[in-house]
């Protein structure tokens, strides 16, 4: 077999894509007549959206160009090789193309020319169209000798072919050809004219752009892929793969996400006999919120094509994809990629950018693909393209599928039959006392609990008690290259919908006996199992989950998949996995994550999976990451007896919160229906066979021979606890022990010897982290009175005081904080509150702040004041979630630096809703710098196990930093659950990114900080020598302050006075607080800087060790790490030492031509500074205006085409754009004044059309007026904080004239989430799922109910979580409409546009009974949820 080399794989994991997609279908047969070639005009399009590629030292990702196949081209080669018989215009001609190295091509015509004859095929003639000095891409023409109506053959075919040529097959079509490149649009011409001819003129064309995480380009990476291009990243793709291979389909091994997406169309198409287009909206389906706002008949034909195939491709997507004479595109369910169609006299066109075209050719509205939808071109060789819309589609389906959908099941609401298992059966399950008090806190909170301060737990391989398998895993979450999702803001769209009993086939052709049954939420209870049992009968099998003390748990779970491969061979369609069986017998409970990992893979090997469900009884089950961990393997529906047991009389309530728990950890990795979540998790510790059996990634895997033997220990510790009376431990915290050394560091009563000593004694005693195992190699080591530097660019130490914000951080703190940082000449982080407005510029060259979700305060103001940004994706604590400042910690002086309202709740978004792929960051960054052109940008992000390929994406999008955060830290609040079980520490995350951008030969461009849970000296040594530049504390610098971890910090109670708003004793004294203790600002100073001197000693010391003089010196220099403890249960320093042997064999690494150590900050600000295709109008002005404080003289803009993303970001008073033609993504962001127009503009015939914008237009705007005449894309006014933003609607149907609700939206969902103050006005329907999280401002919207704008029909536009009311407006909200409106009809004036400047002129006459307005709910968030 030819194949890559995927060696790294391994360790620093599989690339992610990003990019630039465009497509287009001349509507008439085309001939040569016509002057322009429609490939050139794809090729131009594609270098109008360049900056969409990814790019590093002038050389591209890749491009590429499907095309019809040249016919005339192939004739004449057919001739030439003397094989002019065949005819290359008939349809049994094929081209078959591969991506395959120049050594290997004899090779694969050898392996053609057996393989062929056997799939029906002859092999006719090859031809080298494109090379590259190490790949070829190679065209075969074939001869298919077979029955073309008998598609599932060609389908077969093309696995065969791809078993033998593994993710290198570019094409196999006899409609189309792709030609690509590892270079831009520009290298790609030359050579299509060269193999194209001049002359050449397709039907149609689709093009990709590439933005990948790598930069080795790999011609077989490079987009299109057989009929596919993909804008986006499948989430779900394990979960998708899996299906695909108990469905019958091969996954394409080690393929990408795309790769996959495009075999599962080609196999819906070719072998299940769907429709082009079926088969798309099949495998990209609306979210449950679309769904349910259909017909009765639509719903239930959703539940039977789900019954058949599940949302298994979910995540941010935009594809286009063509088969035949077909194009089809989609986009996902939450709207996360743009792609707009658009239409001119001779063309239909699809792409990420509606500027590709001049408005001037324009012939009708463009229009935006919104959340979920699809569109379809079909046409015949000499026929006319027809367009075909989702609803034809779906009664294409409903016409083709036969049998009826599955039937709701109504799951029991009774409470768990009380057993009261004695505690010794929840100790011999794994339970601690931890589990026990969160299921309690369920039970009478109901809620889940909150926690701050990080874990400080022991992992899996240091636990003294037993732990369960899923004890060694840990969730994985969305990071830059795909968005996590707002579970609580967005609850419409989620669903933990589940199927039980046997999957029907697509052509139904042996009926489902009995028929499957849908379950709301995938818990059962006894009462629900019994039911359940008694409606499948015969067909359910129940196998039990135990085993012998004596038994090898691998052997005993490998015999339990035979047993259940047997039972479902006979007829089972549900197998129930029961542990009770154990209790009170000489037998101990089988793991089930074992268990079902085992039969799970058992089944999909025998191709027995879809005929039967899993169902799981166990007492292992104790918390929610138990339950996904099941769930993600295999797992279809769960009884967690014990958990309903402690539930008593609450089981309904405990129900509810699990079942919210369950979506926000779905949410965390973009992932909105249960039924696509997937092996999502990695382990740390678990040795290797073990791994293989779930197949997950396992990092420091302990040797298994030792494993087994301290499991085995483990397994009758088990047994023990029956039978002698026993209680619940907790897990032991080891901060517990380090607050008062620090506090005696911090007083100068602890020298930094001793404190280093106090902190390995504690290491010692309450091992808790990788990097605890591991000392220094001393066999070099320096005099004590040698001289060790510290310095890292211009800063003196190699510290950071992590990002805490001001309201998390009381006044004093925060002010703390930024002084002890300028006077230790190191950095001091800010969180994203905004900064107080007498610090900012204060500590410019100590101080960064931080670009969060919530944008809260920042501006171009904010932008010039400080050296660094910080761009947070996500943190340790809570990675993939968002944050809740209640009102109650929202004072005057907090809303003042967040452009807030005081007492008024403020929340942060999940995620960065201007960065939905890696192609978003790149832009982000450049405005960044565009605003402050000195401006070093760090991208913070939480470890998971493909970070080395996501570093080397941030790197080339243009950060100056990458910022580590391991999962055991972070001084937010966030749920117990995500501070303990989501994420990896920096100890991995460190040599993973380090090794990843060594080899990428990127490390001298780029810092690396890390933190999460650092305590000392040697901890900081530690991860330099992992690979880090800088290591930052946030609980240390909180503990330097007299942090005592109560753990509360988010209830605004804090004794000490440092994460509390209450300034005095009285003031404490009036909230109740019984001890109370203000910050004295001098005093939280001189701490700061004796615990961080304290540490630079420590450093300083261990480097000596080492022997190093210098810190930089030691970057990456992981070799001189040894393990000295706990080898037996990880493997740490072999994984080690394989990342460094993976550097060291780097051929760049080898020529010395790779820098390992750390980068001069003079060296970074050349990097930063290199040159960019800025597309971000008015920002640089605006930055210019705030630097030189010239704000008084207005600056007029005027765009004379539809501008490109991020139009007008961070714009500042005085400057206004005006844009003709429409806006990309971004409008406005972050603007603290000024004015933006989008209008329309006129065709070639004066007609005017477009004044559309795209996605998150005015995110986190605090000032300014923002018109626009068209609509909005997704999440327009997102964050809104200030500013207005008037939508006219013009040219989009009211919804009386509207086909459906779609079109007559004005905003494609979600409009003005978040938003906190400000005023939003829109002339015409609203669109879905509106004012979600909106908790100040007003929105005025347009009441014409002749018009279909009803009262009723605007409510039912809000979204389901939307604490909001419609209200009549007064005198007062007429001014403010007034005001709203003028500036919009002056714009209008200016270009000619009166006709609709008199319509707008009668709405405002009779504006009383003309509008309603939305206005928030007057309420606060419980503090004691707050997770900020």
């Amino acid at each position: 077999m030819i194949s890559r080399s995927f060696s790294l794989l391994k360790h620093i994991g599989i690339e992610h894509d990003a990019c630039a997609i465009y497509a287009a279908i001349a509507k008439e047969p085309v001939t040569l007549q016509q002057t322009e070639r429609l490939w050139r005009v794809g090729i131009d399009s594609l270098r109008q959206m360049d900056h969409r590629a990814g790019w590093i030292d002038g050389r591209s990702d890749g491009t590429g160009l499907l095309v019809d196949i040249p016919r005339e081209l192939w004739q004449q080669r057919l001739k030439e090789h003397g094989v002019s018989a065949y005819s290359a215009y008939d349809p049994r001609f094929w081209i078959l193309q591969l991506v395959i190295p120049i050594s290997a091509r004899r090779e694969s015509l050898q392996t053609l020319n057996q393989l062929l004859p056997t799939l029906n095929f002859r092999r006719l003639v090859s031809h080298i169209d494109l090379t590259d000095s190490v790949q070829v891409l190679d065209s075969h023409a074939l001869w298919y000798e077979g029955n073309l109506h008998e598609t599932e053959n060609i389908f077969a075919a093309l696995e065969a072919l791809e078993a033998r040529f593994s993710g290198l097959i570019a094409s196999f079509s006899n409609s189309h050809i792709v030609l690509k490149v590892t270079e831009g649009p520009d290298a790609l011409e030359p050579l299509l004219a060269e193999q194209l001819g001049t002359h050449f003129q397709p039907r149609a064309v689709i093009g990709h752009n590439r933005f990948s995480t790598n930069t080795a380009t790999d011609l077989s990476r490079v987009q299109p892929f057989l009929g596919l291009a993909h804008n986006g990243e499948i989430d779900t793709i394990d979960r998708l793969q899996h299906e695909m291979a108990a469905h019958g389909i091969k996954p394409i091994p080690q393929g990408s996400d795309s790769q996959n997406l495009d075999r599962l169309l080609s196999a819906l198409v070719l072998r299940d006999k769907l429709g082009h287009a079926e088969a798309v909206r099949v495998a990209i389906s609306p979210s449950p919120a679309v769904i349910e706002q259909l017909s009765p008949s639509l719903q239930a034909l959703w539940r039977q094509i789900r019954a058949i195939w599940g949302p298994y491709a979910q995540g941010p997507a935009a594809i286009v994809h063509r088969l035949g004479n077909s194009i089809v595109a989609a986009v996902d369910a939450m709207g996360l990629r743009p792609l707009w169609v658009l239409e001119t006299q001779e063309y239909f066109i699809l792409s990420s950018e509606p500027g590709i075209t001049s408005p001037d050719s324009w012939i009708k509205e463009p229009r935006v693909l919104g959340p979920g939808q699809m569109i379809a071109f079909e046409w015949t060789e000499n026929g006319p393209v027809n367009v075909v819309e989702d609803d034809t589609v779906m009664a294409r389906l409903a016409n083709k599928l036969m049998g009826e959908p599955p039937q709701k099941w109504e799951a029991s609401h009774r409470g768990h039959a009380v057993h009261s298992y004695p505690t010794g059966v929840y100790r011999a399950n794994g339970w601690t006392k931890d589990d026990e008090q969160l299921i309690k806190t369920f039970a009478e909170g109901h809620r889940e609990p909150i926690g701050s301060l990080g874990f400080d737990g022991p992992l899996a391989p240091f636990s003294e008690s037993p732990v369960n398998i899923s004890d060694y895993l840990q969730e994985t979450v969305a990071v830059v290259t795909n968005p996590a999702l707002d579970r609580e803001r967005e609850a419409e769209h989620f669903s933990l919908t589940t199927l039980l009993g046997a999957r029907p086939q697509w052509q139904n052709i042996k009926p489902v006996v009995p028929q499957p049954v849908l379950l709301e939420s995938p818990w059962l209870n006894d009462e629900d199992m019994e039911r359940l049992t008694e409606y499948f009968g015969s067909h359910v099998s129940v196998l039990n989950l135990s085993m012998m003390p004596y038994q090898e748990e691998l052997e005993a779970v490998n015999q339990l998949a035979h047993e259940a491969v047997a039972v479902v061979e006979t007829g089972t369609s549900v197998l129930i996995l029961d542990d009770r069986a154990s209790i009170g017998e000489n037998s101990v409970g089988l793991d089930p994550t074992l268990a079902v990992g085992a039969i799970d893979a058992a089944l999909i090997q025998h191709g027995l999976r879809r005929q039967c469900s899993i169902i799981v009884c166990s007492g292992m089950i104790r918390n929610l990451h138990d339950s996904a961990v099941l769930l993600g393997l295999g797992a279809n529906a769960l009884n967690p007896y014990l958990i309903w047991d402690l539930s008593a009389d609450q089981y309904e309530a405990v129900k509810t919160v699990m079942n919210h728990g369950l979506e926000k950890i779905i949410s965390t990795m973009g992932i909105h229906e249960l039924q696509g979540y997937g092996r999502v998790f990695s382990a740390i510790g678990l040795p290797e066979p073990i791994a293989e059996l779930l197949q997950i990634k396992t990092f420091a895997p302990a040797p298994y021979e030792s494993w087994l033997e301290h499991r085995n220990q483990q397994l009758a510790a088990r047994l023990s606890y029956r039978n002698e009376a026993t209680r619940l431990l907790p897990i032991p915290r080891a901060t517990n022990h380090v607050f008062k050394a620090v506090k005696k560091l911090a007083n100068r009563s602890m020298t930094a010897r001793e404190y280093e000593d106090q902190l390995r004694h504690v290491e010692t005693k309450y091992p808790i982290a990788l990097r605890q195992t591991l000392t220094f190699d001393a066999s070099h080591s320096l005099n004590e009175d040698t001289p060790v530097s510290l310095e890292v660019g211009d800063h003196s130490l190699p510290f950071v005081i992590s990002s805490m914000s001001f309201g998390s951080q009381g006044e004093t703190a925060f002010r703390a904080y930024a002084e002890a940082g300028k006077r230790l000449n190191m950095l001091s982080m800010n969180g994203e509150g905004g900064e107080i407005p007498d610090m900012i510029g204060r500590y410019y060259y100590w101080r960064g702040h931080q670009i969060a979700s919530g944008r809260f305060g920042v501006n171009t103001n904010l932008l010039n004041g400080a050296r660094y940004a910080e761009i947070k994706i996500g943190q340790g604590a809570k990675p993939g979630e968002g944050g809740h400042l209640p009102g109650k910690k929202v004072s005057v002086k907090v809303a003042h630096a967040r452009n807030a309202v005081p007492g008024v709740d403020l929340i942060s978004p999940s995620n960065n809703h201007d960065l939905y792929s890696i192609e978003d960051l790149k832009e982000l960054i450049d405005e960044l710098k565009e605003a402050n052109p000195e401006l070093l940008v760090s991208v913070k992000v939480p470890v998971v196990p493909n970070i080395g390929t996501i570093a080397v994406g941030i790197v080339k999008a243009g950060a100056d930093v990458i910022s580590l955060s391991g999962f055991e830290g972070g001084t937010g609040a966030a749920r117990v659950h995500a501070l303990r079980h989501v994420g990896l520490p920096a100890d991995i995350g460190v040599p993973l990114t380090h090794a990843a951008l060594t080899l990428a030969g990127l490390r001298d461009r780029v810092e690396i900080w890390a933190d999460g849970g650092l305590r000392s000296a040697a901890d900081v040594v530690r991860m330099i020598l992992l690979g880090a530049n800088r290591v930052g504390f946030g609980t240390l610098s909180m503990m330097a302050l007299g942090c005592t971890i109560c753990r509360g910090c988010q209830l605004d109670t804090c004794h000490v006075g440092i994460t509390t708003q209450i300034e005095s004793l009285e003031e404490a004294q009036e909230k109740g607080l019984k001890r109370f203790i203000p910050q004295d600002f001098e005093s939280a100073v001189e701490g700061l800087v004796n615990v961080f001197n304290g540490l630079a000693e420590g450093v300083r010391m261990h480097l000596r060790t080492l022997g190093f003089t210098s810190i930089q010196q030691a970057v990456g220099q992981m070799h001189l790490l040894r393990q000295t403890s706990w080898q037996d249960l990880v493997g740490y320093e072999t994984f080690l030492n394989e990342l460094n042997d993976l550097i060291q064999q780097d051929e760049l690494v080898a020529e010395g031509n790779q820098a390992v150590g750390i980068v001069a900050k003079s060296d970074l600000r050349r990097s930063s500074m290199r040159l960019r295709n800025s597309r971000s109008i008015g920002t640089n002005v605006s930055g210019q205006r705030i630097r030189y404080k010239d704000i008084k003289t207005p600056i007029l803009n005027p765009v004379e085409r539809v501008a490109g993303q991020g139009f007008g970001a961070f714009l500042s008073q005085g400057v206004h754009l005006i844009a003709h033609g429409g806006a990309q993504d971004g409008v406005g962001k972050g603007a603290s004044g000024g004015l933006i127009a989008v209008v329309k503009a006129p065709n070639a015939q004066g007609r005017y059309y477009g004044g559309h914008v795209g996605k998150s237009m005015a995110y986190g705007a605090q000032a300014g007026i923002f018109i626009v005449q068209g609509g909005a894309d997704a999440r327009a006014g997102i964050r809104l904080a200030g500013a207005d933003v008037v939508i006219l609607g013009d040219g989009i149907p009211t919804p009386k004239a509207a086909a459906n609700s779609w079109e007559s939206a004005v905003i494609k969902g979600f409009g003005f989430e978040y938003m906190t103050r400000g005023r939003g006005l829109i002339l015409g329907d609203p669109g879905p799922w509106l004012a979600s999280g909106m908790t100040g401002g007003v929105i005025y919207l347009l009441h014409q109910p002749e018009e279909g704008l009803t009262r009723s029909y605007l409510e039912s536009r809000l979204a389901r979580s939307a604490k909001v009311a419609i209200v009549p407006i007064n005198d007062h909200d007429v001014r403010d409409i007034n005001e709203l409106l003028e500036p919009a009809l002056r714009v209008l004036i200016t270009t000619n546009q009166h006709q609709l400047v008199a319509r707008l002129r009668d709405i405002l006459a009779q504006s009383l009974n003309r509008f309603l307005k939305i206005v928030p709910a007057s309420e606060q968030m419980d503090p004691s949820i707050s997770t900020e």
